[in-house]
């Protein structure tokens, strides 16, 4: 079988399209695959691999690269796994498993030194049974209905406000901390300019929270019919900060003001945020997502889910 690699031999965007279109019976979106593919910031390669067969795209997968730090204050340079199919006329053949084996070796070699994915489950077996993935957890979507709000009492302190979201807000947040020691995506200002503002679909806003006048933590979030609101990150002036308890009763009181019936969040089952938030009345309500990692270096990477901060900004789907 042979494995092309876009970023030395690039196939039509239109071939992409046409299979992409074939597999999954809706549009391509190329607005999309550009934000994603072409306008990354600093990296001017797409990271896909792909099969052509009879003058058609058999299969094809293609990774956006990420910068992961380490609770050892280390970057790793990680690649999300997109974008993975096989044209319908192609199936059954084994060709998506070998490609992918083909293009992680090459990833190796250029330097990643991981892959990571948020997968559903069409995609959770292949990558366990064919592609060395190592699960680090189930994602669950945690939520709170106002229906169900228990203890919300904030602290006078503290105040809420809606920001807008400019490049010189983003600036300050990169430099703002969103947990402490942990595994992370970094959420440098380039890339949180292009994952909000530059975002071809999605509206992002922000909400401060103040204490005095000085604003302590930053919400980024967004809303979507109407009268639900998925919180992307929460970014701290302080990642010790001693009252996250009183931040988020005040953010919660926020988003109900603002007539939000549903808020939703990833929250690490294993921190002090998860307790803050059930205490409120945030639920674990369904299902959302398979978490791991395909190590390719000789890096150590825990697949201990406590080790790990991850939030709606990391994935492809919020």
């Amino acid at each position: 079988m042979d494995v092309k690699f876009f970023w030395e031999e690039p196939v039509s965007d239109k071939f992409v399209a046409q299979s992409w279109e074939a597999a999954f019976k809706r549009p391509f979106d190329y607005a999309e695959w550009n934000w994603r593919f072409r306008s990354y910031p600093g990296e001017p390669d797409i990271y896909a691999a792909y099969v052509l067969e009879e003058g058609m795209v058999a299969c094809f997968v293609a990774h956006t690269p990420l910068v992961l730090t380490t609770p050892e204050h280390n970057k790793l340079k990680a690649g999300l796994m997109l974008m993975g199919f096989t044209n319908p006329a192609f199936q059954g053949r084994g060709l998506f498993t070998e490609m992918s084996h083909k293009i992680n070796d090459k990833l190796e070699n250029i330097g990643f030194d991981y892959l990571f994915a948020y997968a559903n489950n069409n995609s959770h077996y292949t990558n366990r049974k064919h592609l060395n993935w190592n699960d680090v957890g189930i994602l669950t979507n945690f939520c709170l209905n106002r229906q169900a709000v228990k203890s919300l009492k904030p602290s006078a302190a503290f105040t809420a406000e809606e920001l807008p979201l400019t490049l010189e807000l983003l600036k300050e947040l990169a430099e703002n901390a969103v947990c402490k020691d942990k595994y992370c995506l970094e959420r440098s200002e380039d890339y949180l300019v292009w994952r909000t503002i530059n975002h071809p679909v999605n509206v992002y806003k922000a909400i401060g929270i103040y204490d005095n006048n000085m604003i302590k933590a930053v919400c980024i979030y967004k809303v979507y019919n109407q009268s639900e609101a998925d919180i992307m990150e929460i970014f701290y002036k302080d990642a010790t900060e001693p009252h996250k308890e009183q931040m988020l009763a005040c953010l919660t009181a926020h988003f109900l003001e603002q007539r939000i019936d549903t808020v939703n969040i990833w929250s690490n089952l294993y921190s002090d945020e998860h307790l803050h938030l059930e205490k409120i009345g945030f639920r674990e309500d369904r299902f959302s997502t398979y978490f791991g990692i395909i190590r390719l270096g000789n890096k150590t990477i825990s697949t201990d889910i406590r080790d790990w901060h991850y939030r709606f900004l990391d994935s492809d789907v919020y």
